[in-house]
């Protein structure tokens, strides 16, 4: 027959690893929360460097070609594509505020984990001083 004592070390083990896991998936969504304005920063960036590099390049290798319809077509499909890459970004991202409801979830039921785990601790104190006092 199990033992009070073990019961109760076998459910804090189990309190503790779910504990650890509602951690580090509050982490991971928290980090998702961050992370899509800086990807589209990032992206918006990116688009801009690649103009910048249109320019340079045509200024310093075909200075024939700057304000010619080579250029304009370059600077046209690099636009384009740095637009549709954008476009990619943000039909991709899933909504900043589904992400912030999943961590609240999570937040609240870390808390209720935490409460039950401290209910059973202050039950095995308990435990042990009464069976100290006998």
């Amino acid at each position: 027959m199990f033992e009070p004592e073990e019961v109760i070390r076998t459910r804090l083990a189990e309190l503790d690893e779910m504990v650890e896991e509602l951690q580090a998936e509050i982490e991971a969504l928290r980090s998702r929360e961050l992370s899509a304005p800086l990807q589209i920063g990032c992206s918006f960036f990116s688009l801009f460097i690649a103009v910048m590099v249109v320019l340079a390049a045509s200024m310093l290798l075909g200075r024939s070609y700057f304000g010619s319809w080579i250029f304009y077509v370059c600077l046209a499909v690099v636009i384009s594509l740095g637009i549709a890459r954008l476009r990619r970004k943000f039909r991709a991202r899933v909504p900043a505020d589904e992400i912030r409801q999943e961590r609240v979830e999570l937040e609240e039921t870390l808390s209720e984990v935490l409460g039950e785990r401290s209910r059973i601790q202050e039950l095995s104190t308990s435990l042990i001083s009464h069976d100290e006092s006998e």
